[in-house]
């Protein structure tokens, strides 16, 4: 605690020295020891006014999947924005969460309880606390403009930016944004929460993958940027102010340390590792925000709006087709129906099937497919449809509207009829074929009927042989015999030669790994000596691929965390390892040389034990 002696400050160096030595090998360990699931259900907002929106965000820490049951309530609605895991590294302590990200809209004002819900986590059965909440009018005051969190730059160290944001834009058009923090290169950085918007009458889609990092200069200095991509949906027209928060927790520097002692002094000791371990830095935590931003939401026009039209907003294709299209009455067609291209997808609802006495349709289903955001990919509806007469030749047009902000006018598009081949359906009685009655006296023909057809027994005679010769004195049968075993031969050698082949290719593959491998632990020594920590941790996760693609017979980019914590188990070198890097990647972790010759350590003897 600051301003308070230690006792590692009694310690002289030689023995404060031999301390941290002897402490440091086991906190990993420990850290990684500790194991236990724990659930917490938050809102980013309590109050909110109609036509605006809170986010509801789930975080299992612990675990490496989880299923969730929202339960459904009257007048809300639910738009789930996806899940995200997260690795941290702390001071050697590593730890594990998962966070599931829910939009709330609510279709009208009142006081609003989400009752207890529960979460299926790693085996587990948690349930959350009861989560309360006011909707009022759109002309109450929203507690946006009472918050009185803290809003600041950090005096320069840190800062948020936001690029995307136009002046005008239509109800339900799509912004996307660039979202970035910028942090001093000297400082330590924790993002404590995501990249959340502070204004009524909008949504903001959680961000798309995982944020990247990088170096930037602005306004002539250097600094740390971690960015996100994601999206900005207006709800409701008017003017309306907003800006974008995140928070984080900086690692600032105390300039106390003891100037005479050569021990303190030294490299060994100058890095944020030891000045945390000996509380040499003091955490801020801080909230930035971007410089509000006046946007003019437009509703959509009334005029030239197509009958049928659900608020899909974008540039959007139509295509249709059918399986089978030859059936007979009575028997299902299924109807895919794909709406592809750019735009507000959470407004893409199902064309209707037209009303036709001929035809009966069922309830459809519908699931996104994305191209890397929320607004970009293709949306799949599958609808059964069954036709109920067989003069039917062709499967009717279907319409999906649209409205295109940059045309600033309604699309409709109809799809081409599908022919179709519909036979009537036979019944069992058509099948049985009653023989017509014989000419003669009326009275006869009941009895005739009665009684079962006679069948008589017709004997015709064959070719006559003079003697049967057995299969095996025949010339053909020896001749198929000598064929079916070349054939036989020819395949094992085949085989064999192959297998052969195949080993040998083999083996050949692995040696290139090997060597692959071993030039780029040579490359991450190098880095390391040179205190290049992002050209470390990217090569670390590189080298780890390369080793896993080939066992799991995967490509190498399409590696994650996720399949590491599937696949290897809880307390693999390479979990801890690449998600390291991750956190590199997600909070603004920096290793020195030492730390980073450790891990080089740790994951050289991991390549050649795992998986």
């Amino acid at each position: 605690m600051l301003g308070k002696k230690t006792p590692f400050s009694a310690l002289s160096p030689s023995l404060l020295l031999l301390y941290v030595l002897m402490i440091l090998p086991f906190s990993g360990s420990l850290a990684t020891a500790q194991k236990g699931v724990n659930l917490s259900a938050t809102l980013s907002t309590t109050h909110f006014n109609l036509g605006s929106s809170a986010t509801l965000r789930i975080r299992i820490n612990g675990a490496r999947s989880a299923e969730i049951h929202i339960p459904e309530i009257d007048n809300l609605i639910f738009h789930e924005r996806g899940q995200s895991s997260q690795m941290q590294l702390i001071n050697g302590t590593f730890s594990s969460s998962i966070t599931s990200t829910y939009v709330i809209e609510a279709l009208k004002e009142g006081s609003y309880s989400i009752p207890p819900f529960t979460v299926d986590a790693g085996g587990t059965t948690l349930t959350t606390e009861s989560l309360n909440f006011e909707v009022s009018s759109s002309s109450s005051p929203s507690n946006a403009a009472t918050d009185s969190r803290e809003k600041t730059n950090a005096e320069g160290l840190a800062f948020v930016t936001v690029q995307g944001i136009t002046g005008r834009a239509y109800t339900g058009e799509v912004m996307p944004v660039t979202i970035k923090a910028y942090f001093q290169r000297k400082i330590g950085a924790e993002i404590t929460a995501p990249p959340a918007l502070t204004g009524d009458g909008f949504i903001l889609s959680p961000p798309e993958s995982e944020p990247l990092q990088g170096v930037e200069n602005y306004q002539g200095r250097t600094y740390s940027v971690i960015s996100w991509q994601s999206a900005i949906t207006p709800i409701r027209d008017g003017r309306h102010k907003i800006a974008i928060d995140v928070g984080a927790i900086l690692q600032l520097p105390l300039k106390n340390r003891p100037s005479g002692n050569r021990l303190f002094d030294d490299d060994f000791f100058s890095n944020d590792l030891f000045d945390s371990f000996f509380g040499n830095v003091r955490q801020q935590k801080v909230k930035m925000q971007t410089n509000p931003q006046t946007v003019t939401v437009i509703p959509l026009p009334e005029k030239g709006r197509p009958p049928g039209f659900d608020g899909a907003v974008g540039n959007f294709d139509f295509t249709v087709t059918a399986q089978p299209q030859a059936v007979v009455t009575g028997e299902p067609i299924t109807l895919t129906m794909t709406i592809s291209g750019k735009g507000n997808f959470d407004r893409v609802s199902v064309p209707e099937f037209p009303a036709d006495e001929n035809w009966k349709s069922y309830s459809a289903n519908g699931t996104f497919f994305s191209s890397g955001n929320s607004y970009s990919g293709k949306k799949v509806f599958e609808r059964a449809v069954v036709a109920k007469s067989a003069a039917l030749t062709a499967i009717p047009s279907l319409r999906f509207s649209y409205f295109d902000p940059a045309r600033k006018s309604y699309v409709t598009l109809n799809s081409d009829p599908l022919s179709l081949h519909v036979e009537e359906e036979e019944s069992a009685d058509e099948n049985i074929v009653i023989p017509p009655a014989k000419p003669g006296n009326p009275g006869d023909v009941k009895e005739k009927q009665a009684s079962p057809p006679s069948m008589q027994t017709r004997v015709t005679s064959g070719d006559f042989h003079e003697e049967i010769a057995p299969l095996f004195e025949r010339t053909w049968f020896w001749f198929t015999v000598f064929l079916c075993t070349a054939l036989l031969l020819a395949l094992a050698v085949y085989s064999l030669t192959r297998r052969y082949r195949l080993n040998t290719l083999e083996q050949l593959q692995k040696r290139k790994l090997q060597h692959m491998i071993q030039t780029g632990l040579v490359t991450l020594h190098e880095a390391a000596a040179a205190g290049d920590d992002v050209a470390f941790l990217t090569g670390c996760r590189h080298l780890i691929r390369l080793r896993l693609a080939s066992e799991w017979n995967m490509e190498p980019a399409a590696i994650s965390l996720y399949d590491l914590e599937w696949r290897l188990s809880g307390d693999s070198a390479l979990v801890e390892i690449f998600s390291t890097a991750q956190q590199h990647a997600y909070g603004g972790l920096h290793l020195n040389s030492r730390q980073m010759n450790t891990l080089l350590i740790r994951l050289r003897d991991a390549l050649e034990e795992e998986p």
